[in-house]
């Protein structure tokens, strides 16, 4: 079934089907007012269910009958406000390319820094479980133990 559509056309029923995102925003946004309807959530699971299952076309429908019509019908103000945008950020990026290149070089640092702690942290954990070395036992065990209690005993018997 999926052979008959164009990559772009799998590419808009994809993108359809992830309004749900949006939806969620919403009623998140929302949630109070949609808890005095008990059966929203069922609703939503349903007709989100509708849009992805392959076998209802759910997108395919509502592309076809409602988004592609809306799409043509107002295409001359959609690409007005893309040009615009296109136009705008096109400015932006002029007048702040020194900031952009600042901001990539301190995320490439960060980065370069990051996956140098990574490999480093690999090579160590990499290794066998190693106890400590011999020279660690040594000194350990040629100190003297010790405690808090008997320096503080020895501290107050030289008082008097």
């Amino acid at each position: 079934m999926w052979r008959s559509y164009s990559l772009e056309s799998l590419y808009l029923l994809y993108g359809l089907g992830r309004l749900s995102l949006l939806v969620s925003v919403g009623v998140f946004l929302l949630r109070n007012i949609f808890s005095l309807f008990p059966v929203y959530y069922h609703v939503k699971f349903a007709f989100l269910v509708w849009l992805q299952l392959p076998s209802t076309d759910g997108s395919r429908y509502l592309y076809m009958r409602h988004l592609r019509p809306f799409l043509l019908r107002h295409q001359a103000k959609l690409d007005e406000v893309v040009g615009f945008l296109y136009g705008e950020m096109a400015k932006f990026m002029s007048l702040h390319q020194a900031q952009i290149q600042l901001a990539r070089i301190c995320c490439s640092k960060v980065w370069t820094g990051v996956r140098h702690i990574i490999n480093s942290e690999v090579k160590q954990v990499s290794g066998a479980i190693e106890g400590p070395t011999t020279q660690e036992m040594h000194d350990s065990t040629n100190e003297n133990p010790t405690t808090e209690r008997q320096r503080e005993d020895s501290e107050s018997n030289h008082e008097e």
